[in-house]
């Protein structure tokens, strides 16, 4: 499918693009809230985009980029998101359960009250994130960047952080019952109870 036909589409009123395959097509800026793309394989440019509540669910998203876009209340369970980027875009109670997060780029997206539960990244940054409430039980996250992410009151037990950075990172309050944390990096690290780890300064 085409961007025309797409955009066409979507502005007489449909809403419903399941298991389409959208190639690389370029989305950017474009206005797509609430679209059901659940199933389909994009790894298109959506930089600027409106997804907002938009349905990824189960959608090859490997190397798309969501850069500035607006994805709160978007769900992306169980999305293949391999190397895509999603710097400074608005993930607000994003729904990214069991998403495969491998080498994909967070860089300071707001993700307050997403909700990661059993992600799978290994690699991934989530650099300058915001994370408060977040919630990410169960997941694996095996050398995770969190350099000065925020993740006050954020919900990480039994999560496997193995290696993960924590350079200026804030937990204050964050639940960490049962969390991994084998040679993780602590440097100006504000763990739960307010404290200051410098481990590795």
């Amino acid at each position: 499918m085409e961007r025309r036909e797409l955009l066409e589409l979507y502005k007489n009123g449909q809403r419903d693009f399941r298991g389409l395959d959208l190639g690389s097509l370029d989305l950017n800026e474009v206005d797509l809230s609430h679209a059901d793309f659940s199933g389909s394989r994009m790894n298109s440019f959506l930089d600027g985009a409106n997804l907002a509540g938009a349905n990824f669910t189960e959608v090859s998203l490997a190397e798309a980029s969501f850069v500035n876009a607006n994805l709160s209340g978007a769900i992306l369970k169980q999305a293949n998101l391999y190397f895509a980027k999603f710097h400074a875009a608005n993930l607000i109670g994003a729904n990214l359960e069991r998403a495969k997060l491998e080498c994909a780029s967070f860089r300071g997206p707001n993700l307050t009250k997403a909700n990661l539960r059993a992600a799978y990244g290994e690699s991934t940054s989530f650099k300058r994130a915001n994370l408060t409430e977040a919630i990410l039980i169960g997941a694996y996250l095996e050398k995770l960047n969190l350099t000065e992410a925020n993740l006050t009151k954020a919900n990480l037990q039994s999560v496997n952080l193995i290696g993960v950075n924590l350079r200026d990172t804030n937990l204050r309050e964050a639940n960490l019952e049962g969390a991994t944390l084998k040679e993780a990096f602590f440097c100006n690290t504000i763990m739960p109870d307010g404290t200051i780890r410098n481990d590795n300064c």
